[in-house]
């Protein structure tokens, strides 16, 4: 697990970030349409280089289209947020 993740982000954009881009099909806390068997906040603060390829590119064989013109800025901020586990948790 990293634990610098999102290192100098804004959480508070990243969670805009998330409900603007992701929380339409993963859900509010990140635990519908899991990744992997696991929550997105779960996958992105085991997998973080793996969770930016996908934001940028999508999950290849899925209706997840990725966001090419997602900024470093934006996906550091989208980290940031997915790192608090109490509003990004485990699967229940």
């Amino acid at each position: 697990m990293m634990t610098n993740l999102g290192l100098d982000g804004d959480a508070v954009a990243g969670g805009t970030f998330y409900a603007n881009n992701c929380a339409s099909c993963h859900g509010d806390d990140g635990t519908q349409f899991p990744i992997d068997g696991v929550s997105v906040g779960v996958f992105t603060r085991d997998g973080p280089h793996e969770t930016q390829h996908k934001v940028k590119n999508g999950h290849p064989g899925s209706i997840m289209g990725g966001l090419p013109n997602a900024t470093q800025t934006d996906i550091k901020n989208l980290f940031k947020a997915l790192a608090d586990t109490t509003k990004y948790p485990r699967l229940p």
